[in-house]
């Protein structure tokens, strides 16, 4: 089973381990997710003609999304697992996008394409599991002047409770996936912003109260080793008293769950 095996590189876990985070493109309104699905949504405006790379891809249905919803121009996704590779390759032919999508397998610390080449670079729930500092160098060359990296769903470091329940109640998978994370801080996405970039947005998601909607229900479900069934739509009240949190005290933004970001690289 994938929780007894012993990973020796991320290549061969994510060969293995071959679910990924459901972007935004595949959420739909009108759930818990809404306030998040909104900005992230409007990060995309604009993006009609565009030229852009994906890091990690998984089965290419973001990349197809970005195409037949946001008519990017092309998309390059890389994905550092040759079955993931294989999965998009797959997804990307069933929609008869080959001539606008290529997928390739790569390392997102040493990216094959020359300066200045792309449009937008985009992720998502991907930079936990980089070197970021190379990462970061090799955005920043291979980004267009004015160009953007957006990342979509990016799981923070500061939540206490997210903390407690990482290192006691995790899937067999997730404990695996752990041994590789190392989460942003609200902190350290503004450092970037200014050493990187010419300016940077975020907003955070899903303090105090979200997490606690969720937690009851996640422990049920690890208790009884997934055979009880959750959702968390429809918990408006959590996402409402969370979101009116954030903005009336940033500070707590420290506390959050997720963060959606847009940098801009210098002109």
């Amino acid at each position: 089973m994938l929780g007894s095996k012993v990973f020796h590189s991320q290549e061969q876990f994510w060969s293995e381990h071959l679910k990924k985070d459901p972007c935004f493109l595949s959420r739909s309104s009108g759930t818990f997710d809404e306030d998040l699905i909104r900005y992230a949504r409007e990060l995309c405006t604009g993006l009609k003609g565009a030229v852009a790379l994906e890091i990690g891809c998984g089965d290419g249905s973001d990349a197809v999304g970005m195409v037949q919803q946001y008519g990017l121009k092309g998309v390059t996704a890389i994905d550092i697992a040759g079955a993931r590779v294989g999965l998009a390759q797959e997804t990307v032919r069933r929609a008869g996008l080959n001539d606008q999508i290529q997928v390739l397998q790569m390392d997102a610390h040493q990216l094959d394409f020359p300066n200045h080449h792309f449009d937008v670079v985009y992720c998502n729930s991907v930079l936990l599991f980089l070197n970021r500092d190379r990462f970061f160098l090799e955005v920043v060359r291979i980004l267009k002047p004015g160009g953007r990296l957006i990342l979509f769903r990016e799981s923070l470091d500061g939540n206490p409770l997210l903390a407690a329940y990482r290192a006691l109640w995790p899937a067999r998978w997730k404990r695996d996936a752990e041994k590789f994370a190392n989460r942003l801080s609200v902190r350290e996405i503004e450092e970037v912003g200014r050493l990187y970039f010419a300016s940077v947005e975020h907003q955070e998601f899903y303090l105090f109260f979200s997490i606690l909607a969720r937690l009851g229900p996640w422990l049920l479900n690890r208790v009884f080793r997934g055979r009880v069934e959750y959702t968390v739509n429809g918990r408006e009240w959590a996402r409402a008293l969370d979101g009116m949190l954030l903005r009336r005290y940033p500070s707590l933004r420290r506390f959050a769950w997720i963060t959606v970001a847009c940098f801009t690289s210098r002109r």
